[in-house]
């Protein structure tokens, strides 16, 4: 007799529904003044909404569709929220921040400006202060996780870098951070 095969109902197997991948054009301006001393300062302040809630940085934001280039996305942002309106600075880096658990990666275009025009104002919604702190006094340890690693090199040394920072579940946890010249 040949032999009847049995049929075992098994569970179908689940698809499972992964959030897709986000992706999100950043800008960074950073104003950087010579003072008395001679000693250069950069415009920081406390992020309160973003991806970097918490945290300290320069002044900068989402790209718009309706910008028409980064480096004037990056002006906007910069009159948005300090009143400053920046003169085309120099691209000093370009960062990637892929963040694994969120399924997000996040491209930084960094510009440095030394030459402005306009006056101080705050937007309360992003910063809840902004000032100007010398380099030497600069509190690395409330900027985003391995962010002083690449800045020190750029905005110190006068370095151009590409970097890519690879985080777990979130910005706080990076795992690997490697610099490229740009």
């Amino acid at each position: 007799k040949p032999e009847r095969k049995k049929f075992i109902e098994q569970e179908p197997k689940k698809k499972i529904k992964r959030k897709p991948w986000t992706r999100l054009d950043l800008v960074v301006s950073v104003l950087v003044k010579k003072l008395a001393s001679g000693e250069k300062a950069m415009l920081i302040g406390p992020k309160i909404g973003g991806p970097i809630h918490g945290y300290i940085a320069p002044v900068g934001g989402k790209v718009r569709p309706s910008d028409y280039s980064l480096p004037y996305a990056a002006r906007r942002e910069c009159r948005e929220e300090c009143g400053y309106n920046p003169e085309n600075g120099p691209l000093v880096a370009i960062v990637k921040v892929i963040t694994y658990g969120l399924r997000r990666t996040a491209t930084i275009y960094v510009y440095e400006n030394v030459r402005w025009k306009g006056r101080f104002k705050l937007d309360e919604k992003s910063f809840p202060w902004l000032l100007f702190v010398p380099y030497s006094q600069i509190p690395w340890e409330q900027f985003p996780p391995r962010d002083e690693d690449w800045m020190r090199r750029v905005f110190l040394e006068g370095k151009r870098l590409r970097v890519t920072i690879r985080c777990g579940t979130h910005r706080r946890y990076v795992k690997t951070i490697t610099c490229k010249p740009l």
